[in-house]
């Protein structure tokens, strides 16, 4: 995968304040592991409920640095409409794992 992260849209949302970039990036950076851990919890118990919960807590956290990837899968899982719910959330979330690797990537190369 190329980029994840949209740097252009993100400085200018942000105004090009790189301390208030940074603050972003390190917040994203703190939590990903957190929420990637919730969301796999909620894979693995299975409710449907907490996975459309944290599918939305992730697509926020990545629309706060511009994942576009990552805004867009995990807003498939969350608006999910079909009746298996569950298999097409762990197979989206396969494709998205690589995503969000990247993105860590992006933003930790963006902070040094």
């Amino acid at each position: 995968m190329s980029n994840c992260i949209d740097f252009e849209a993100f400085h200018s949302n942000y105004g090009n304040l790189v301390e208030i970039e940074k603050k972003i990036a390190m917040a994203f950076i703190g939590e990903a592991s957190n929420m990637v851990g919730e969301f796999e919890a909620a894979l693995a118990s299975g409710d449907e409920k907490k996975i459309r919960f944290h599918s939305h807590t992730m697509k926020g956290a990545s629309a706060n640095v511009f994942a576009s990837p990552l805004v867009e899968g995990f807003k498939q899982i969350e608006n999910y409409d079909g009746a298996h719910l569950l298999p097409f959330a762990r197979e989206k979330f396969t494709e998205l794992k690589p995503a969000i690797e990247v993105a860590l990537q992006e933003l930790r190369d963006f902070l040094s």
